[in-house]
């Protein structure tokens, strides 16, 4: 498949999107980061040409649009997408002619991403280096893998993307401020899912991977990460009928008691952190020893949205005295009317 088919299939697939080209050829480049729209219209315009099923393909949209809000986030932590990641059919550009030029693409939507370069750029195939090009008389019609290498396809694009990103889990600098309110928040035997911050015996051993389960149904926690002293914590997001909550488990292996500060924010649909509405800016939390906190879900809660939205909960655990320090992301909640697709998710 060239990106002229590309371009011509693009117009013809599930949301009838038309793009250019050059726009789907300048995504693959490697220069810039595309639109979360130019991202989109890639995958389900590789899963049209593979005949898959809409779920597969919009799976698996979800999936790259979750990467590339990493990357945004990343590069700029108050990064704000003012695209919406469905954009409204009364706003999309009709399909561009299969004789189109290449060099017309500018005027076949797309440009989100910015604007296209003077000359097409050069097509990188998907077996080549990242920063290897291949030119020649058929770069411009340069051949994709599809059926059965759909996933190669997307690789074209993966790079410029993975290679900023951090995985779920993975942490980044960051400075707490300093002026904010402290809490602490009161120990609780209360076990149920729902309730304000909780005690509860730490597990013999940490599992080193994702945790599943342990904000009730349908959550999902990162990886541990260590730190301060004996304290290991994880950025947990669970999805509810009516709400979306995020939550903090710190655990604490020491034999005395440990404080730290905490730090919970979260993002949906945009890579922006927002401020949890029932929370402080950060906390003072007091762990007893060889127990597990679970902060208040009440605190970091909001109303579920009948669009398809993605979520991710954004946290920070340091010693009381600091001032900076890494962040971490839950799994990925990508949350539509009847079905929730993580990123990544326990197998």
């Amino acid at each position: 498949m060239t990106y002229k088919r590309m371009e011509t299939l693009s117009g013809r697939s599930w949301e009838k999107q038309s793009y250019s080209s050059t726009t789907f050829s300048g995504a693959a480049r490697g220069d810039r980061l595309p639109s979360r729209e130019v991202v989109r219209a890639f995958v389900l315009t590789c899963h049209w040409y593979a005949k898959s099923d809409r779920a597969t393909a919009e799976a698996e949209a979800a999936e790259w649009d979750a990467r590339l809000l990493r990357v945004q986030a990343e590069l700029n932590p108050a990064f704000t997408d003012p695209a919406p990641a469905d954009p409204p059919e009364a706003t999309q550009p009709a399909p561009a002619p299969a004789d189109a030029p290449d060099s017309a693409g500018a005027s076949s939507g797309g440009q989100a991403a910015g604007p296209a370069p003077a000359d097409p750029p050069d097509a990188v195939a998907p077996s080549d280096a990242p920063g290897t090009r291949r030119r020649g008389p058929a770069s411009r019609r340069a051949r994709l893998a599809v059926g059965l290498g759909v996933c190669a396809v997307l690789a074209v694009i993966a790079w410029p993307i993975l290679r900023a990103t951090s995985a779920p889990g993975s942490a980044s600098a960051d400075t707490l401020p300093t002026s904010a309110a402290t809490a602490t928040a009161p120990p609780s035997d209360d076990a149920a899912s729902d309730s304000p911050a909780r005690l509860r015996a730490a597990s013999p051993s940490e599992q080193p991977g994702l945790e599943k389960d342990s904000l009730g149904a349908d959550s999902r926690c990162s990886p541990p990460s260590s730190g301060p002293g004996a304290v290991k914590w994880r950025v947990c997001t669970r999805v509810q009928a009516d709400r979306i909550s995020f939550a903090l488990e710190i655990t604490n292996r020491a034999g005395e008691p440990a404080t730290v500060k905490a730090r919970l924010k979260y993002t949906a649909k945009t890579s922006e952190f927002r401020t949890c509405p029932g929370a402080a800016d950060f906390q003072i939390l007091t762990v007893p020893a060889g127990q597990t906190l679970t902060t208040d879900t009440a605190q970091c809660s909001v109303p579920r949205t009948s669009s398809p939205t993605a979520y991710t909960g954004v946290g920070w655990v340091v010693a009381p005295d600091v001032d900076y320090g890494t962040r971490v992301l839950s799994p990925g909640a990508h949350v539509y009317p009847g079905e929730i697709h993580w990123t990544p998710d326990v197998l």
